[in-house]
């Protein structure tokens, strides 16, 4: 597990999204509480989180660019 700090993410941010790209799991801050991502379009990266929050049934919010890219 690697922790970066905000500059970090900021200077190696290509490098980080072909991390997600590739089936990475990441914690980000929220304004309320941390929360735990991956690449919703990786099955195996969407199980791996769904064993880490042990949520089997429940539905998980997923952050998108735009409508637009929803409908692809």
């Amino acid at each position: 597990m690697r922790v970066l700090t905000r500059e970090e993410v900021e200077l190696s941010r290509i490098g980080l999204s072909g991390e997600i790209a590739g089936g990475a799991i990441f914690i980000y801050p929220t304004d309320t509480i941390y929360g735990i991502g991956c690449n919703a379009l990786d099955d195996r990266a969407v199980s791996r989180v769904r064993g880490i929050k042990q949520r089997n049934s429940k539905p998980f919010s997923v952050i998108v660019p735009s409508k637009e890219w929803i409908a692809k």
